[in-house]
């Protein structure tokens, strides 16, 4: 039945009359507690102009004590959604939405819906805070991710969401790890538990963590998970334990020899168990599509021809701390930080094109000119290797950012570096790093070698679409950078903890940190499932 022009207006007028049919559709839904101050509102799409969205702090429901406690208000977008950043955690909060005509008197206002934001911090008393250093405002537009305090900051430092305690896996106890905008939604992992996860913390994806391709009772999922962009499937980093023969051990007993990792078998053969990487593709459904063992290659390669003098090989520890996929050309870096070693795989076929790094030696840090302890991987827009150098046998120096070009026949050529800095510590924190210098000077180069390795671990570097540098300075410290071509600071921050009440600030060290631009952060909100 065809609807004349003034029944339509009259329907029209009905429908503005109807405001519990019009707003039936509400998000935040009622009575909902949110990890997050950065929220979407959203109500059923009705062809109705001039809409506009009411946020007040507190919990109303008459119209005077409303108004009086309005924080926010503004016109809806097109497709009938308004993103609100509310002024603090732990506070109840109630809005509506008011549309009008022409005329002034015709107004339709929504009922009172109401949410609250989860209190942000640490109930033992202790604080952190994202102290903000340098600033020019070009990096508004972006926020932060920190592993170390599960938590999602703005420029100006301002927490705005978290992934609290409640949302956490019953049976994880400790640390999360490459907490990062991937395609979509947001990867992490949670000790032995790689997941994706949506803005409201549900869990949207997480693999069978059998074990089939370890051939153990897990994967020992480390370092890095990414949703890849192409595919869709999700790439994470996982442990195998190998046990390699050894052809000339002369060990004094038979038995197991616990401090080693020796075993003897029947027939009297020596095996040492020692410990490679593997890495893992997998679908939606969370099955294996894919998979690369390390051992492959490191088993045909110049670190199995080295012995100790009883026969052992040395305590190489081989587990891959980073990879990036180009998905386009279908190569995989895969980053090995304790031996300074970089290999080019080439996807699916898992066949080595090109190792980057020097030649393993016994008892030395086998690190070349351009990297040594490298703890991240990702690619430029024009296909040149991003690396965060944690420069680690150069103690004296603080860690560097490498872009690296690949040279047909020739390796790995320079084409950009910057030395990071400790600008914006202070005098304490400066004297503990110094002492920690001193205390590396007067060391065997063996013992050196341990504690530079431990204390230069976690970092990353990658490149933002407008060709700057995002930097996150690892596990020494706790500070975020962002630095243009011209090695000028953008943007720069320290996260620090206050332990116990009025105490000093200190700064906190993380693993990683990762950078996300607003209209990420758009895609997020918008693509919770409720």
């Amino acid at each position: 039945m065809r609807v004349s022009k003034f029944m339509h207006k009259y329907l029209l007028f009905l429908a503005l009359l109807l405001p519990a049919d019009l707003f039936s559709q509400v998000i935040p839904i009622e009575g909902s507690r949110l990890n997050y101050r950065v929220v979407g509102f959203s109500y059923a799409d009705r062809k109705i102009k001039g809409c506009r969205l009411e946020v007040a702090e507190g919990n109303f429901s008459d119209e005077a004590s409303f108004i009086k406690h309005i924080v926010d208000t503004g016109i809806f977008a097109l497709g009938r959604k308004k993103i609100v950043t509310v002024p603090d955690f732990g506070k109840e909060y109630t809005w509506r939405v008011v549309c009008e005509k022409r005329n002034p008197d015709n107004v339709s206002k929504s009922e009172f819906h109401h949410f609250s934001t989860l209190p942000y911090g640490d109930s033992s008393g202790s604080k952190t805070r994202l102290r903000i250093v340098t600033n020019n405002r070009l990096a508004d537009h972006n926020y932060f991710f920190v592993d170390a305090t599960r938590t999602l900051y703005n420029a100006q430092g301002d927490p705005v969401w978290f992934l609290p305690d409640a949302d956490v896996l019953p049976f994880v106890k400790t640390g999360l790890r490459d907490l990062k905008y991937s395609n979509g939604t947001m990867t992490c992992i949670m000790e032995d538990h790689p997941m994706e996860i949506d803005y409201n913390g549900n869990i949207r994806w997480r693999p069978y963590n059998t074990g089939e391709v370890a051939h153990d009772t897990s994967e020992r999922f480390h370092h890095e998970l990414t949703k890849l962009q192409l595919s869709g499937q999700y790439m994470v980093l996982g442990t195998e334990t190998i046990k390699a023969k050894l052809p000339s051990y002369h060990g004094e007993s038979a038995h197991k020899d616990s401090s080693n990792n020796i075993t003897k078998d029947s027939a009297g053969v020596y095996w040492q168990k020692m410990e490679f990487g593997t890495l893992i593709a997998y679908d939606t459904t969370g099955k294996v599509t894919w998979a690369w063992k390390s051992f492959d290659y490191f088993k045909n390669s110049e670190i199995f021809s080295h012995y100790l003098p009883d026969g052992k090989f040395p305590p190489i520890d081989v587990h891959e701390n980073a990879f990036c996929f180009n998905e386009r050309d279908s190569v995989i870096y895969v980053g090995f930080r304790n031996i300074s070693r970089i290999l080019k795989i080439k996807y699916p076929s898992g066949n080595v094109l090109a190792v980057y790094g020097l030649p393993f030696e016994v008892g030395s840090e086998t690190c070349s000119e351009l990297f040594c302890g490298q703890h991240s991987i990702s690619l430029t827009s024009n296909g040149d290797l991003c690396l965060y150098n944690n420069n680690s046998m150069d103690y004296a120096s603080l860690p560097k950012i490498e872009i690296l070009k690949e040279v047909a026949g020739a390796g790995l050529a320079e084409v950009w570096k910057y030395d990071c800095t400790l600008d914006g510590f202070d005098e304490n924190e400066l004297d503990a790093y110094n002492k920690k210098n001193t205390m590396l000077r007067g060391m065997s180069d063996r013992k050196i070698l341990s504690v530079a390795s431990r204390l230069s671990s976690g970092g990353i570097a990658r490149q933002t679409p407008d060709g700057s540098i995002f930097v996150s300075m690892g596990h020494d410290n706790g500070k975020l950078m962002l630095i243009n071509e011209n090695k000028e600071v953008l943007w720069s921050a320290v996260l620090e903890t206050q332990l116990y009440k009025d105490g000093p600030w200190i700064s906190l060290s993380t693993y990683r940190a990762n950078i996300v631009s607003w209209n990420e952060i758009r895609g997020l909100i918008w693509s919770v499932k409720y």
